[in-house]
């Protein structure tokens, strides 16, 4: 079987998503399944090197593939059209509203291909808006054992987040409740791709060793993002020993794994998130429940391997 991701238009940069199905090639090339990755330019990702190599070509010159797999809602069109394919699928990992209008993500999802989630919300979303009756949920999973706990702070309760300038990423209300009078004795923490804040410990792009020192720190992640997919920070998080709080709503793409006085606390404002911080000072509660989530983590979410061994059943099945 030769599998494709077709990233012919969008390109491969520095983003969840690129991670994501950049680890799911690697894992299914070491299980012997060729894969290739396709650009239309040179990929920009540099988180981490990937074993997979991007084929730059366009359309018309790349060769024929078993299956094809969308990037993105970008590329789906070209997907469903591309004649030197046997199957295509439609991969779901994020309902793309900052790229296409609700009416054209609908005409997507309805396309006659073989259509997959990363998350159970997305499959909801997917019977709400579409003729299909249930998209199967294929997660990308997670490189569970390279996030661990490596250290931790003895200097009070530490708080951790994502920090981003991308309005849906809502790193700003992060740094409100940071700077909550409620959280004096609290610490702060954040990374991300652009630029930090001023006033707060901040690491910019961070490698994988520098990732896992710094939530291994923190005692609580903050997750404020309102459009994920399945949203991959908290997880890695959880497993360098942090719990999670985030937004009670689906779309923040971490009802999968936390839920709500079970596996992590949900907020619905900022006053809620502040609360949520305050009641996590309480150590065995803020244990038991990173507990459960790595619970949930591990066993339902799973690791890349576990998640790309899936991916070829389902694929073969599709191919007899």
């Amino acid at each position: 079987m030769k599998i494709a991701f077709n990233g012919i238009g969008c390109g491969w940069g520095n983003n969840g998503g690129t991670q994501s199905v950049f680890r799911m090639a690697d894992a299914l090339n070491e299980l012997g399944v060729e894969t290739e990755m396709w650009a239309h330019c040179p990929s920009r990702f540099t988180w981490f090197k990937p074993k997979t190599p991007v084929r730059v070509c366009t359309l018309d010159n790349a060769p024929a593939v078993d299956v094809l797999i969308n990037a993105g809602c970008n590329t789906t069109m070209s997907t469903y059209n591309y004649p030197r394919k046997k199957v295509g699928v439609q991969w779901l990992r994020g309902h793309e509203v900052w790229a296409k209008s609700d009416s054209q993500l609908r005409k997507l999802y309805n396309l006659p291909m073989v259509l997959w989630t990363n998350s159970e919300w997305l499959s909801d979303m997917v019977k709400d808006m579409t003729d299909v009756q249930y998209a199967d949920v294929q997660y990308c999973g997670i490189p569970v054992d390279d996030f661990y706990k490596v250290s931790r702070s003895t200097d009070g309760v530490r708080v951790g987040a994502l920090w981003s300038t991308k309005p849906l990423k809502r790193g700003q209300l992060a740094l409100d409740i940071f700077n909550d009078p409620k959280l004096a004795g609290c610490k702060f923490v954040m990374f991300g791709n652009e630029p930090g804040p001023p006033g707060v410990e901040y690491i910019q792009q961070p490698t994988m060793e520098q990732k896992r020192k710094l939530m291994s720190m923190c005692d609580i992640w903050l997750a404020t993002s309102e459009m994920e997919g399945l949203h991959i920070p908290p997880m890695e998080a959880a497993l360098c020993g942090a719990t999670i709080i985030a937004p009670a709503r689906p779309q923040a793409g971490v009802s999968d794994y936390c839920i709500n006085g079970l596996s992590g606390l949900t907020y619905a404002s900022h006053s809620s998130a502040v609360e949520c911080i305050r009641r996590l000072h309480d150590v065995p509660l803020r244990n038991d429940m990173n507990v459960r989530a790595l619970s949930l983590i591990r066993d339902k979410v799973g690791d890349v391997d576990m998640n790309a061994k899936r991916m070829i059943e389902r694929l073969e099945k599709e191919l007899l």
